[in-house]
């Protein structure tokens, strides 16, 4: 049985600030940085085989921490990069309900459904997410392992293992440095254990963000 501990990455500026990051390379602030080493004290009695983390900075830093706590190698995978937001890159949340309200009310209503002006779209997200989490499931069938990522790709993610459509994308909560636990066996397939657990952050005393 394969062991997924999937992490959303901590805390940056630019998520209090609520602007989107997509490709941008935004690394974590003070608490982010943290965040992610508390995660990883909360995850240094379970050994790990191996750390995946996306190319970005903001996950690359998380999956770090958490290394510190665990005699294991880091492997980029680009699968597990974040979406691309095209045009929406760099601008805050107001900017792009002022100038994309249409688009915006969309993603809000039915995301599945949001192409974004050079960017991507939910489908072409979870094909490349498919992709690597199999990957994955082949290559360490019986281990441990954390997937360190991003708030559209760890939503994606467990959409598709828990049998959903992208549709209910704004169903499933991920707070920054959150962890949740996915099993998969031959016999039962994927068995999602825990979803957006916060737990190791409460010595922390500090509010959570939205959904961003």
């Amino acid at each position: 049985m394969a062991k997924i501990f999937l992490v959303r990455h901590g805390e940056t500026d630019w998520n209090k600030q609520e602007i989107f990051r997509g490709t941008i390379d935004v690394p974590l602030n003070d608490v982010g940085l943290k965040q992610a080493d508390l995660l990883g004290q909360a995850l240094k009695k379970t050994k790990m085989s191996v750390i995946y983390t996306s190319e970005l900075s903001r996950a690359y830093q998380t999956a770090s921490a958490i290394a510190e706590y665990q005699n294991v190698k880091l492997i980029k995978e680009q699968g597990f990069n974040d979406m691309c937001f095209g045009l929406w890159e760099g601008k805050t949340l107001d900017m792009v309900k002022k100038d994309y309200p249409e688009l915006y009310n969309l993603w809000k209503t039915k995301p599945h459904k949001a192409e974004f002006p050079s960017g991507e779209n939910l489908d072409m997200v979870k094909k490349r997410v498919k992709l690597s989490l199999n990957k994955i499931i082949k290559n360490h069938f019986e281990d441990n392992v954390v997937i360190s990522s991003h708030r559209v790709i760890t939503k994606v993610l467990l959409c598709y293992v828990l049998g959903l459509s992208n549709s209910h994308f704004w169903q499933i909560k991920q707070d920054n440095c959150c962890l949740n636990i996915i099993e998969y066996s031959i016999k039962d397939g994927f068995t999602v254990n825990l979803i957006n657990d916060t737990c190791h952050l409460k010595e922390l005393k500090v509010n959570k963000l939205g959904d961003f």
